[in-house]
């Protein structure tokens, strides 16, 4: 009974380490993180270092809900009013964050997305707003 146990144990261990670092790598027992991910944290953290530099650009729609909602909010680098840069945007509606890299007003790059509680959701490389790893990539 002991060894179904262990591998009862074993598959478990293994289901949660998938679930909770989709971008970790398993070397001789320890957990290596992809390149891709630390390329993403790094973004993360250089976007919210630099996001409060910034006055917040605000897309508030009335013709949604009774009285006006706030559907984004970001705040980082732009060009001709373009998410273009380092980033931070909110999207209240979703509960979704994502800091990294934008580019053309959208995730372009390395960045993470995080739920409203601060947990991770995605992180890598982005594109147009989509993890690149889901993205399906013509012939």
């Amino acid at each position: 009974m002991t060894g179904t146990r262990d591998l009862a144990r074993q598959l478990l261990v293994a289901f949660l380490f998938a679930a909770s670092c989709a971008g970790c790598v398993e070397q001789s027992g320890t957990v290596q993180l992809s390149s891709d991910v630390i390329a993403a944290r790094q973004a993360e953290a250089d976007a919210r270092k630099k996001a409060p530099n910034y006055k917040p650009l605000e897309v508030i729609v009335t013709d949604v809900y009774e009285g006006s909602a706030l559907m984004a909010s970001y705040q980082g680098e732009t060009k001709n009013g373009v998410y273009e840069g380092l980033g931070v945007l909110t999207l209240p509606d979703s509960a979704v964050v994502q800091a990294g890299l934008f580019h053309n007003g959208a995730l372009n790059g390395p960045g993470v997305e995080r739920d409203i509680d601060g947990r991770v959701l995605h992180e890598g490389t982005f594109i147009d707003g989509v993890l690149e790893s889901w993205v399906v990539k013509g012939n």
